[in-house]
């Protein structure tokens, strides 16, 4: 590789300064996610639905835990005070602080995926 004349290794320099170019890349970069983004959206939006249905699955297998997590709920989002009618109220009250404080809610999501994996994987 090194042993090439003086005329060919700048003629090998010049286009390979062009192929990997910062250009060329940004733009093989771009076109490269453009194409694949929408498979990403798919990919994630199936994963999310998979791993709620699995949580659904398993509060009506367990209803000792729903009913402790929408306890939790209610309690926290003030849900008892919501008429029942008004589900803008409801998503109001839903803020990511409240989220934060919902820690039985996070440990039977946490443990729904413990169980059933999103992604699987093999040893």
């Amino acid at each position: 590789m090194f042993a090439v004349d003086g005329d060919k290794w700048k003629e090998q320099r010049k286009f390979a300064s062009y192929e990997f170019s910062t250009r060329v890349l940004r733009d093989f970069s771009c076109s490269v996610f453009s194409s694949n983004a929408a498979k990403l959206v798919l990919l994630v939006s199936n994963l999310t639905a998979n791993a709620l249905s699995w949580f659904f699955y398993a509060l009506c297998k367990n209803p000792l835990i729903q009913e402790k997590a929408a306890r939790e709920v209610i309690e926290m989002t003030g849900a008892d005070r919501i008429d029942d009618d008004d589900i803008d109220d409801f998503m109001a009250s839903v803020t990511d602080a409240t989220l934060e404080k919902m820690h039985y809610l996070h440990a039977a999501l946490s443990e729904t995926l413990r169980l059933y994996p999103a992604v699987p994987h093999g040893n």
